[in-house]
């Protein structure tokens, strides 16, 4: 009998990491759902990627703090494959004209990460699925990062422990992943470099111990082995990919 296609709902997932990702479980043959809020992107990008994997992506355009996009999703994915097997929680924001509006920061950054895992994670009991939440390494060192957006990545990482407890019982894996300075292009380091190369390689120079960027694929190839078989024994952790920034 054939395996059925493994399956991955991935939010935030029309550029940078969380584009990264949806390509990643794409190649690794899973069918996977992305989402945005950005109509114009996730639709440039589902048509691209439905090229390349056809039969294998769907798209729901939406905010996943609102209940309606929770339900769209979750109607398009039990018609079209009844089934989930991995979480990705990814969306978020950090927009300069937001940027020291706390509530407003840990809303779009943690609540609507919680709404989206609380809404499916039923789902993966039956698949004895894996959940992965993108969080940072704001939350773990100090940074100049908006204080809002810190306690947010905090409060996932509380979250993402606490639930690990929650749904062990299911055997189901919940893990954080927290990135570091990770370059893509037109992404957030993408225009500090290119705005002061300078200042930037200080930066990185100073205080990154590998002396260099992250890229999405250091994000991505964890975030498979933690949704694999190969992980089974692992859950609750908080994994930095910062080059060693966080033990400094």
């Amino acid at each position: 009998m054939k395996k059925p296609h493994k399956v991955a709902v991935i939010s935030g997932s029309s550029k940078g990491i969380g584009l990264g990702l949806a390509k990643k479980f794409l190649k690794k043959n899973y069918r996977v759902l992305i989402n945005s809020r950005n109509y114009k992107h996730l639709n440039t990008v589902y048509k691209d990627l439905k090229i390349k994997f056809p039969n294998r992506v769907i798209m729901v355009c939406g905010d996943i703090s609102e209940k309606n996009t929770l339900k769209n999703i979750e109607k398009r994915i039990l018609k079209k494959w009844n089934r989930i097997d991995v979480l990705i929680a990814n969306a978020g924001d950090i927009s300069n004209k937001n940027k020291n509006n706390k509530s407003w920061l840990i809303n779009k950054n943690f609540l609507t990460s919680k709404k989206f895992i609380d809404y499916f994670y039923k789902y993966l009991i039956k698949t004895e699925g894996s959940i992965i939440l993108i969080s940072s390494i704001v939350a773990l060192i100090k940074t100049n990062a908006p204080i809002g957006y810190t306690i947010s990545k905090k409060l996932i990482n509380n979250y993402g422990k606490k639930l690990s407890l929650r749904l062990a019982k299911y055997k189901i894996n919940v893990n954080i992943v927290a990135p570091g300075n990770i370059y893509f292009k037109n992404g957030n380091w993408f225009q500090k470099l290119k705005d002061d190369p300078k200042k930037i390689n200080k930066y990185i120079k100073d205080n990154v111990p590998m002396n260099m960027f992250g890229s999405v694929s250091d994000i991505t190839n964890l975030c498979f082995f933690l949704s694999s078989n190969e992980s089974n024994f692992i859950t609750g952790q908080i994994i930095a990919v910062d080059g060693g920034q966080s033990i400094i």
